[in-house]
């Protein structure tokens, strides 16, 4: 009763009935990767608070590396914020793309690369800047 008013609220179909059982539809899938991602920040809420009891509140630093940038390298320029014990850093590797679309949508914090940024539309109000030469950069 309750998925079916869940899809007549969303006034969508979200599973494909088969007899006794239910297929998620490409509708059903995208509902619940936001779903998923809501309890997983509720989750993450919770932690926090909880960590607030115990001891002092730490910042979270969401750091987005290029695939292609040295380990080396991200943690010897990160290592004085890592030496933080106020700060996590949380690092993720992926293409550059995707990175860039992470760091739009205010999923990361930072963005490291060994490539320049192209401007595009909507990236005005980033801030772009060579900080570092490196011998692990090409």
């Amino acid at each position: 009763m309750q998925i079916k008013q869940l899809e007549e609220s969303l006034q969508t179909s979200l599973f494909a009935r088969d007899h006794k059982s239910l297929q998620l539809t490409e509708t059903g899938r995208m509902v619940m990767d936001y779903a998923e991602t809501i309890f997983r920040t509720g989750d993450e809420l919770l932690a926090m608070l909880d960590n607030r009891k115990e001891g002092p509140f730490r910042e979270k630093l969401r750091v987005g590396s290029a695939a292609t940038l040295s380990r080396n390298f991200q943690l010897h320029f990160l290592r004085p914020v890592i030496e933080d014990t106020a700060v996590e850093v949380v690092i993720q590797s992926a293409a550059l793309p995707e990175l860039l679309n992470r760091l739009s949508e205010h999923q990361l914090d930072l963005v490291l690369t060994n490539r320049k940024i192209q401007r595009r539309v909507g990236w005005s109000r980033w801030h772009v800047s060579m900080t570092c030469l490196s011998p692990f950069t090409p």
